[in-house]
């Protein structure tokens, strides 16, 4: 009937190739390659989170998912979720937790900052270089 939608399957990415893909793109952007394949997080997600929203207690670390980025007319802006679910606390595996913590000491990042001012260019620059280098790596 009319009310049903036929869509292709998107494809799915093995572990190794999330790995190389994360490995292959610039730096700055290989943890959220990793946090986003690993945990599920969106591009928003990724880009909406605080250094505030990771958590490390005795050795398990927490992330909180409370709001994204979206862009309106090139301009950054914080979103709530529409939906009480899509406000949410994930348990990372500690290699992601260690991850996050290497990459916040590797770029400064402390307390509450959110980058708001440099989203437009982060957002475009991790597009260009992850479109690069799926390219090449034919995904």
């Amino acid at each position: 009937g009319a009310a049903v939608e036929d869509s292709t399957e998107r494809p799915s990415l093995s572990m190794d190739d999330v790995l190389a893909l994360a490995d292959a793109v610039k730096p700055r952007y290989r943890r959220m390659v990793r946090l986003a394949s690993l945990v599920g997080l969106r591009r928003g997600e990724c880009l909406a989170l605080r250094v505030s929203d990771v958590v490390e207690r005795e050795g398990r670390w927490t992330i909180t998912v409370g709001t994204s980025i979206v862009f309106v007319a090139g301009v950054p802006r914080r979103e709530h979720p529409k939906t009480d679910a899509g406000t949410r606390r994930l348990a990372l595996p500690s290699a992601v937790g260690r991850e996050v913590e290497l990459h916040l000491a590797a770029f400064g990042l402390t307390g509450d900052y959110d980058g708001m001012p440099d989203l437009p260019r982060l957002a475009f620059a991790l597009e260009e270089s992850l479109s690069e280098v799926s390219k090449a790596a034919g995904l």
